[in-house]
């Protein structure tokens, strides 16, 4: 397998005349290869107030969320004092669980702070209908719905928990030029124009996110910028992969260069380096978010916390029982929810691993960087007010390692970063997701 995508890609163009055809009954699945890496969220007692240590009897009572929670043992009337500590019945501890009602199970704590999201649009409470349903409020969901609403269709989103949960919000979130199985294996084993086509899609796809960050006012840290494909080691496989990846972005029509780049801390020490200018980044859950306020505002309905359960033809149903009919179905859920042994047969799981390291303001190169390695190390910086996190992927592992082949891919990652990245500071992000290559490395093209 030649490189596992874990930075947000978009192999597909999101051209309108795609959505102008939605018309009939039908179930797309707008398959991609990007991050929608689960976790657990840490629960928290709905209660504050608590400021000074003691011990937990066996006792223990029920808040107004069916949730036990110990009472301290220190004499007679422990049980009122505490649940007047608690809150009680009262309304402020009603609000505290429905507040802890609101968290999302799943969330990874990320440089993006997935583990804050919180759902803001309703939950689906009736039947409806919608020439268009999308199924998965992550980056293709949104994206789908959006464009449908700005051809004039009438477009439900439904959301099992909040959108960005998902593999979305633990992307890395390249905007990549470069076709990360290679273009020279996309052009021998899918031929010249389709490696063409996936190359002008590439562009074409960071084009349709700063136009749509210009027209909606959305502020996601979108910027454009260079990315660097560079050798894993001194080999001269290494560089004479290289090569062969540039002249063949160069028969795609990339606008590449070779450049050297001197071994500076500051560029990772690379040397030699196939140079995509007009590469893109931005920050993935604000633009989640912007993209799904202007679907609301051009009139599109989205719902959270309903979590579609069956999808039958044109008819889509949570676990709640509630149905929205529509003329086309779009399953843009990672994963088709429809059951389709035919896709879920022709990909193959895998983790990724990523690690976020505090670097000096200006010690490091802002740009995407990206090494020949399989599984290949992915590199970018995120800005913050006082510093800079300097974000790491890579160490890919099979889902469901076995023992034998255990490793730790975060110390490995840390590893690899310190001996290229000198000025990299304690580590203060890890988290991981979960990538499905498929088997022709092109989402079932042919």
């Amino acid at each position: 397998m030649a490189g596992i995508t874990r930075p947000l890609i978009f192999p597909f163009s999101l051209s309108n005349s795609i959505f102008r055809s939605i018309d009939k009954k039908s179930v797309l699945h707008p398959m991609k290869k990007s991050i929608q890496p689960f976790g657990l969220q840490d629960n928290h007692l709905p209660f504050s107030g608590l400021t000074k240590p003691f011990s937990f009897s066996t006792s223990w009572i029920h808040d107004c969320c069916g949730n036990q929670v110990p009472v301290p043992n220190s004499g007679r009337g422990d049980i009122r004092k505490f649940m007047s500590m608690a809150g009680g019945s009262s309304s402020q501890m009603e609000k505290q669980c429905r507040d802890q009602h609101d968290v999302i199970p799943g969330l990874r704590h990320t440089v993006w702070d997935q583990q804050d999201l919180r759902p803001k649009f309703p939950k689906i409470e009736k039947d409806e209908s919608a020439d268009v349903v999308v199924v998965g409020a992550g980056i293709a969901g949104i994206s789908c719905a959006y464009n449908l609403v700005k051809e004039g269709k009438s477009v439900v989103l439904l959301e099992a928990k909040t959108r960005g949960s998902g593999m979305s919000g633990r992307t890395t979130a390249h905007l990549m030029l470069w076709y990360d199985d290679f273009y020279f294996q996309l052009e021998k084993d899918h031929g010249f124009d389709i490696a063409k086509i996936v190359a002008e899609s590439h562009k074409r796809a960071i084009d349709f996110i700063e136009t749509t960050v210009k027209e909606e006012g959305i502020d996601c840290h979108f910027y454009r910028l260079d990315g660097y494909l560079f050798p894993h080691d001194n080999s001269t496989e290494a560089m004479d992969l290289l090569i062969k990846e540039f002249e063949a972005c160069k028969r795609v029509r990339l606008d590449v260069k070779m450049v050297e780049l001197g071994n500076d801390p500051a560029y990772g020490k690379v040397g030699k380096a196939i140079q995509f200018p007009n590469s893109g980044e931005f920050h993935p859950l604000l633009y989640i978010n912007g993209v799904a306020d202007a679907i609301v505002r051009r009139g599109g309905r989205i719902y959270e916390k309903s979590h579609v359960f069956e999808v039958e033809k044109n008819h889509v149903k949570t676990k709640d029982g509630v149905t929205v009919t529509a003329g086309a179905v779009v399953m843009a859920t990672y994963s088709p929810l429809n059951h389709n042994l035919a896709v879920h047969a022709r990909q193959t799981p895998n983790r990724t691993y990523v690690i976020g390291l505090k670097v000096p303001k200006g010690s490091v190169k802002r740009a995407n960087w990206w090494d020949t390695y399989d599984p290949y190390h992915y590199v970018r910086l995120e800005q913050k007010v006082d510093y800079d996190v300097l974000i790491v992927g890579g160490e890919d592992t099979s889902s469901g390692m076995k023992p034998k082949d255990y490793h730790d891919p975060y110390a490995q990652l840390e590893k690899w970063t310190r001996e290229r990245w000198t000025t990299a500071e304690e580590v203060l992000y890890r988290w991981t997701g979960q990538v499905f290559e498929p088997v022709d490395h092109l989402s079932y093209w042919t």
